[in-house]
């Protein structure tokens, strides 16, 4: 029997220490089943100092209990603010789970903005038309490889990274057994995003994926840095 943990005892304020006085954005991807292959929820709270992009708080779970998922959220961004931290925006995934993610919106309104994603949204960076989750994740690409990029060195994070394929413009991944789903690279990218003021972006519709991924140069490692656990660039660094 797994024993259960509150909210309090899993995330308690102490987590929250290492976070100083850079502007903060908070990455969600939302997931609300607890099957085996059910994909999990997925948070990263990432701080800007100066060029740096700093993870401070990184975490994955599985529930299908929604309130336990916006207690989780209303402790960590209430605790922000009672710390008097620049918590800008939370940047939530509502590409699959609409619905709860604007519960989640209403659980948090007036104590942070919030934006809801649609990953598959059109949107124009840089004069260029491409989908949103293509921007989001391009930003992770960017800070990586620029050597900006900051993470807890935890093997759970390094292998969510390497699920990520990259190939015609699109980042894709493949789901592991136990439902995992590069989950925490989506959150990061969706803190990147906000933390660049992206604005809101919920139009037209564009298809990302380009069938089964296949395994590319640009954000898989090789087998040798796979090894040396080396994951995303020689540039990362945690």
């Amino acid at each position: 029997m797994t024993a259960s943990l509150s909210i309090a005892q899993a995330f308690p304020p102490s987590v929250l220490d290492h976070v100083t006085d850079g502007p903060l954005a908070l990455g969600v991807d939302l997931g609300t089943t607890t099957n085996k292959t059910s994909n999990p929820t997925a948070i990263a709270l990432v701080e800007s100092s100066g060029l740096e992009r700093i993870v401070r708080l990184a975490a994955r779970w599985k529930t299908d209990k929604p309130d336990i998922t916006k207690g989780i959220l209303l402790m960590l961004c209430a605790e922000l603010v009672r710390r008097k931290k620049a918590l800008r925006l939370v940047n939530i995934d509502s590409s699959n789970e609409r619905f709860f993610a604007s519960d989640c919106r209403t659980t948090l309104s007036g104590i942070v903005r919030v934006e809801l994603s649609i990953l598959g949204s059109k949107v124009e960076y840089k004069g260029q038309a491409m989908s949103l989750k293509a921007r989001a994740c391009g930003r992770v690409e960017t800070a990586a490889m620029d050597n900006r990029l900051r993470l807890p060195p935890a093997e759970w994070i390094q292998r969510d990274l390497r699920q990520i394929v990259k190939e015609a413009g699109s980042y894709n991944a493949e789901v592991e057994p136990n439902g995992a789903h590069a989950d925490f690279f989506i959150a990061l990218a969706l803190a990147l995003d906000g933390l660049e003021g992206s604005g809101p972006a919920d139009a037209e519709a564009l298809s990302i994926s380009g069938g089964r991924p296949r395994r590319s140069s640009g954000m898989r490692p090789s087998s040798e840095d796979e090894d040396s656990g080396i994951f995303l660039s020689h540039q990362l660094h945690t």
